[in-house]
């Protein structure tokens, strides 16, 4: 996650802003990992204080759908979902940004090659290829 993201705001605060700078004041940060279609689970994770959700897609069985139901329960209790991908697919990864995840936890990156397109994936031209559509990760 980069500073650009200090700057989104989501009419709570920042989430991303607030995790960056408890990171860097050395701070723990709790994640709860869900690997299974359920925002209710999404929303209680929050109630019981973790900071972060890693939406786990590589080991669940989620379609897009049941990602963008997950991402705005989280949204919904200002806790960060971070979605692991079934795969390092520019396509998927799209998709699920577009769905307004918070960040990529990528699975499988092996090389500098794999890091690039997953750079390439996530950032916006010049610095990739990712494209802009009228959806909720442009709010």
């Amino acid at each position: 996650v980069d500073d650009a993201a200090d700057e989104q705001g989501n009419g709570q605060g920042d989430p991303i802003a607030s995790q960056q700078q408890r990171v860097r004041a050395g701070e723990e940060l709790l994640c709860f990992s869900v690997n299974f279609p359920s925002a209710t689970v999404v929303e209680m994770g929050a109630l019981a204080g973790f900071d972060f959700y890693n939406i786990d897609t590589e080991h669940g069985p989620m379609d897009i759908g049941v990602i963008d139901e997950m991402v705005r329960a989280a949204d919904s209790v200002g806790v960060p979902p971070i979605v692991r991908p079934p795969n390092n697919d520019a396509d998927t990864i799209l998709r699920i940004l577009d769905v307004g995840a918070a960040g990529i936890m990528a699975p499988g990156i092996c090389s500098k090659a794999d890091a690039r397109a997953l750079v390439d994936a996530v950032k916006y031209p010049p610095a990739g290829s990712r494209g802009l559509g009228i959806v909720r990760a442009n709010r």
